[in-house]
């Protein structure tokens, strides 16, 4: 009797010891399987964008949690046209999010503060960033495309280069044979270099005729005026040295001379 309570007793125990064993080790794998914290695995946002210009900010989380949200804070010196909104909060399944932005009608900067958080079981897990945006003035490039084919050119890719760089490339879906086709791109003057810049066009098509390269100047172009300025300056002093020269070398009677002359004149008259 006694050894039969003392097995059942054991039966007992080792059937707790494995309802409690068994649980702890799932939590062991599950946590092995879920990130140990929460972080930012790509933010892509401009650098530079234009006056007005419509743009996105995408924010992706790492995977592996649960209640995924944003929330954006941003910053401007000027926001008349109201266009920057003050925050921006979303909550979502998915880690992936994309924030739409107006950028507003004045050259400045756009401060932008992120919080992510997400749910890892029940914790809950954070992360932070922050960045800056320029908003500078827009510059219009254009270029006159020409289909010399005697047949429509279709999904033509062109890429707008600035001293050799690609800025800008613009998608044209057709171009009718032997027809001008112009494109356009909107470039903020900030990515551009200072200065002269040479524009140039190319395409995927070989079709497709290009202009020629062109010049022209990023920001104010230098005056010169003041150039002829000086020329006036310089010739007005070099005028006044050689009168003031000719000055010099005059030879003036000391005054004891003249006096001098005088007074023998003087005497010749007495005799």
């Amino acid at each position: 009797m006694k050894f039969k309570i003392l097995a059942i007793a054991i039966v007992i125990i080792l059937i707790v010891s494995g309802l409690l064993v068994a649980p702890y080790g799932n939590n062991n794998t599950q946590k092995s399987q879920s990130p140990s914290s929460l972080s930012f695995k790509n933010i892509s946002y401009p650098t530079y964008v234009y006056q007005s210009q419509n743009f996105n900010i995408y924010i992706n989380e790492t995977s592996g949690f649960t209640n995924y949200s944003v929330n954006a804070f941003f910053g401007v010196q000027n926001n008349s046209d109201n266009t920057v909104p003050s925050d921006y909060y979303k909550n979502s399944s998915n880690p992936d999010f994309v924030i739409p932005i107006v950028a507003p009608n004045t050259t400045e900067n756009i401060y932008v503060y992120v919080e992510a958080t997400a749910f890892n079981g029940n914790s809950k897990e954070s992360a932070y960033t922050n960045f800056s945006i320029n908003v500078s003035q827009p510059v219009h490039l254009n270029a006159t495309l020409t289909n010399t084919a005697s047949a429509p050119a279709y999904n033509i890719t062109v890429n707008f280069l600035v001293n050799g760089i690609t800025v800008k490339t613009s998608m044209i879906g057709k171009i009718n044979a032997k027809s001008n086709y112009t494109a356009s791109v909107i470039v903020p003057r900030a990515e551009l270099p200072p200065g002269r810049d040479l524009l140039t066009i190319s395409t995927n098509n070989p079709n497709i005729g290009v202009p020629k390269g062109v010049y022209f100047y990023n920001g104010h172009p230098p005056n010169y005026d003041w150039i002829y300025y000086i020329a006036a300056v310089t010739v007005a002093f070099a005028i006044f040295l050689i009168v003031i020269s000719g000055r010099r070398n005059t030879v003036k009677v000391p005054k004891w001379k003249r006096a001098g002359k005088k007074t023998s004149k003087s005497t010749k008259n007495t005799k």
